[in-house]
């Protein structure tokens, strides 16, 4: 993890350098990351929430999908996964797959049956999901 670490604080050096915001993102993310893998809850969301706030001015950093999932990775760890309720998804978000995606896997991990199977249903009407049928091809 120390060469992980040299590189994100490379990374953050350059990012400052450039001020390019989709850079900056991205340090805050591996930041938060690097965080919640080590155990630091709080340091891992204050990263996160910065990675969220430079977001909201660059649409193409995804960032509400990115929080999602850091918040996601953050409350398993915690083992309180029943305190997160998914974001509805927009209708002009950039990578919808990503956040059905994200919500049908928490919805299930949380015993959210019926919230699951609509993720999944809309996944499928996007054509982001092979069916399985007999014989164990898919479709």
């Amino acid at each position: 993890m120390v060469a992980a670490d040299r590189e994100i604080e490379a990374s953050a050096r350059i990012a400052g350098e450039l001020r390019q915001p989709l850079y900056l993102i991205d340090v805050a993310m591996w930041r938060a990351t690097r965080a919640i893998m080590d155990g630091r809850f709080a340091e891992g969301q204050a990263h996160a929430s910065r990675m969220l706030e430079l977001g909201e001015r660059e649409p193409d950093a995804e960032a509400i999908m990115r929080y999602q999932v850091q918040g996601m990775v953050l409350y398993f760890h915690q083992g309180c996964l029943g305190r997160l309720e998914p974001r509805p998804v927009p209708s002009d978000t950039p990578a919808p797959t990503l956040l059905h995606s994200y919500h049908a896997l928490l919805w299930c991990e949380t015993g959210h049956e019926a919230e699951a199977r609509r993720e999944l249903a809309a996944l499928g009407r996007m054509g982001s999901i092979c069916h399985a049928t007999e014989g164990g091809s898919s479709t």
